[in-house]
């Protein structure tokens, strides 16, 4: 299938956030929060309306930077990633809560959850790079429709992210679900660390810490 990557910005919460849900919709911690197959048509609308205005909070800014995957030969949003600086990410800008007072979190999803995971993720990334935290950018979002996956379209996001990344000279890092890791393996990440969350869970689930060391530019004279 061919694809075209291009930018996304705050403006297409509406057309991404729909995305989000699809490819997370078995996820254990996801489900957590909540399942949305079991909304009533009401909540489906509410939960949406909250997770367009997170992602507002998250896009908006500087040091933001959202790139989304379009199907060139149907128009859909195939998927869409984020990533941060390191003075973006050291400003909230990859809190779980982005988003709090502009909107409340609907009273049917689980906010306590989210104060947990938000804690633990938090000093699970201190614990992976020490000082280095606040030296790498940050992937705080991955998400490609089930329609689409298996087709490179996460690559291809990933690609696009990295290059900021290696035009700073530095490293990216970010927390792999489960069924992504071998994706992110591919796209040159490696594993530095693992997060057993199986006590939040329905069932055995690890977050594992992925780092892509920043490749150097090219001498204009290899150019």
């Amino acid at each position: 299938m061919p694809f075209e990557i291009v930018k996304a910005t705050s403006d297409d919460a509406e057309l991404l956030t729909p995305v989000g849900t699809a490819a997370f919709l078995t996820d254990g911690l996801n489900l957590r929060i909540g399942d949305p197959r079991t909304f009533t048509p009401e909540q489906t609308r509410e939960s949406e309306t909250w997770r367009q205005t997170r992602f507002r909070a998250r896009a908006d800014g500087p040091g933001k930077f959202w790139f989304k995957a379009i199907d060139s030969e149907t128009g859909r949003i195939a998927g869409y990633s984020g990533i941060f600086t390191p003075e973006s990410v050291k400003a909230g800008a990859a809190s779980l809560n982005a988003g709090d007072g502009e909107i409340e979190i609907p009273k049917f999803l689980d906010r306590a959850f989210m104060d947990v995971m938000e804690k633990r993720m938090g000093g699970f990334k201190e614990s992976v790079l020490g000082e280095r935290k606040e030296q790498v950018w940050y992937v705080p979002s991955m998400a490609v429709h089930p329609d689409f996956q298996g087709n490179g379209v996460a690559g291809r996001l990933l690609a696009a992210e990295s290059e900021l990344a290696d035009e700073a000279g530095q490293d990216v890092y970010l927390e792999s679900t489960p069924v992504a890791r071998q994706m992110y393996q591919r796209a040159g990440f490696e594993a530095i660390g693992k997060l057993d969350l199986s006590d939040l869970t329905a069932d055995e689930y690890f977050l594992t810490a992925m780092l892509r060391k920043a490749k150097p530019k090219p001498s204009k004279a290899a150019a």
